[in-house]
């Protein structure tokens, strides 16, 4: 396994959905569902119109174990991290915008 081509993978993924995703989409923050998934699935299911009552996926989201990664090239590093706060930047965007639709 190299890390390198593997985030090259996400670094890639994830760019052409910031580019291409349409101006209504939401994002989520993967880290707040982990931390609060009935908190996050519940303004998803309010948004949607639907029932929270019967989901039991909140119940099933867990983080994933942390591990040091080591051999990450330098560029590959920045131009994903600064993607990840473009994906955090419209997730809070998102949040927001649930709030006030709810």
């Amino acid at each position: 396994d190299n890390v390198n081509y593997w985030l090259t993978i996400w670094k890639n993924t994830y760019r052409n959905l910031l580019k291409r995703a349409s101006p209504g989409s939401l994002f989520v923050c993967f880290e707040d569902l982990c931390r609060s998934p009935r908190d996050v699935l519940l303004g998803l299911f309010k948004l949607a119109g639907l029932s929270i009552e019967e989901c039991s996926a909140g119940k099933k989201i867990k983080a994933p174990v942390n591990r040091e990664v080591k051999n990450i090239e330098a560029e590959i590093k920045e131009e994903a991290l600064q993607i990840y706060q473009n994906l955090l930047t419209r997730a809070q965007e998102s949040t927001m915008q649930v709030q006030e639709d709810v």
